[in-house]
């Protein structure tokens, strides 16, 4: 499970609900302070098939189509579609050195951890924040997620 650090660290007994209902609590999670970015794992022997697919995909670029899918603040699934429109410093949003992207799909309070992926399903990154000029998501960029070694074989994927 990817999401952001302040996601997880304003919240106790984190946990996973299925489609079916199953509540699953968080084993543990890695945080990345600076992307504030978190990796969780549900139970490491729950892993699903690799399928050969590689880990993380291309960094997504200028004029790609994306798919923002999440449960902002709670809500239902709410999937959005739209482009990258630009990469920007990371740290006029308090995200780090390092650029990220900048969507122009418009997101609410409560996004944040929300996937960012290409056509393809792939998770190219993880809404981080909203820009407040344009409203678009702020997205970190997927390959500058540290994931745990149990799980670095799994491939990301919007399912």
């Amino acid at each position: 499970v990817v999401t952001n650090r302040h996601v997880l660290s304003s919240t106790a007994g984190a946990r996973v609900v299925r489609s079916g209902g199953e509540v699953l609590p968080l084993a543990e999670y890695t945080v990345q302070n600076v992307e504030d970015l978190a990796v969780a794992t549900i139970q490491p022997s729950r892993r699903p098939p690799t399928d050969g697919v590689d880990p993380l995909p291309a960094p997504a670029e200028p004029g790609d189509t994306v798919i923002v899918a999440g449960y902002p603040g709670g809500a239902p699934l709410a999937v959005s579609t739209g482009q990258v429109t630009s990469w920007v410093d990371g740290a006029g949003y308090s995200l780090g050195p390092e650029p990220v992207l900048l969507t122009d799909v418009e997101v609410i309070g409560g996004s944040s951890g929300s996937g960012v992926f290409n056509l393809d399903g792939r998770l190219v990154g993880i809404v981080a924040a909203r820009d407040l000029a344009t409203g678009g998501a702020v997205v970190v960029p997927s390959a500058r997620l540290d994931v745990p070694q149990h799980s670095a074989s799994v491939g990301w994927k919007l399912c």
